[in-house]
């Protein structure tokens, strides 16, 4: 499983993320990648714009087709996380709640460097919720 947030990849890690799911899959492994579009919105990428996001993901699939990820055989799968997570949102959302819940806000703070920002940052709510969601994704899709 990779995750990746659509906007936040310089274009070395994009190359570099194709041979390595080309040599994960030309060893006989399956690979699901996350595109976090939702974790984007959150982090107010594209101003918040899901549709605009959702374009810049459509369109890495694109480059990395470009410069060559071997998309046959079926094993590479391309996961949009609000597609996902609404689909099984009764096992999602629990599990952020109970993340939330168990954990109090200054480690949240910590956590905050995931999506490029600093505890010293003026934060949202919803970036203070991104680093549960980002935890619930473990256990969502059972990496």
């Amino acid at each position: 499983m990779m995750g990746l947030n659509p906007l936040a990849e310089c274009i070395l890690l994009r190359v570099m993320k194709v041979i390595n799911v080309n040599k994960l899959t030309s060893a006989g492994c399956r690979v699901n990648i996350w595109i976090a579009d939702w974790f984007a919105q959150l982090n107010n990428k594209m101003g918040g714009d899901l549709k605009k996001i959702e374009t810049v993901g459509r369109y890495l699939i694109e480059i990395w087709k470009g410069v060559g990820m071997n998309l046959e055989g079926g094993k590479v799968e391309f996961l949009w996380s609000s597609k996902e997570i609404n689909a099984r949102s009764h096992e999602y959302w629990p599990l952020v709640m109970d993340i939330a819940r168990r954990n109090m806000l200054p480690r949240k703070m910590r956590c905050v460097q995931i999506m490029g920002r600093s505890e010293q940052d003026v934060l949202t709510a919803a970036q203070i919720l991104y680093p549960c969601m980002q935890c619930a994704d473990i256990f969502f899709l059972k990496v």
